[in-house]
């Protein structure tokens, strides 16, 4: 993984396959069509018990991380 250049994007890398993480977790782009794409995806996951949001978001921040994440979880 390579960090990026700045002390203050400390968390955030990129891995060798291309894919931007932040924490080690996916770093979804604010957009609103991909963010409901994700959790739509995760809803309907043959994996998925569907238990109520605190377990979606729970589940979801292992994986990815986007701003407001918990507020679209909601």
């Amino acid at each position: 993984m390579k960090l990026i250049g700045f002390e203050s994007a400390k968390d955030f890398v990129m891995s060798i396959d291309g894919v931007f993480k932040f924490k080690n977790k996916v770093r979804i782009p604010n957009d609103v069509k991909l963010n409901r794409l994700v959790l739509k995806e995760r809803h309907i996951s043959r994996l998925s018990i569907h238990s109520g949001m605190n377990k979606m978001y729970q589940d979801l921040k292992d994986s990815f991380w986007w701003s407001d994440m918990k507020h679209d979880v909601a």
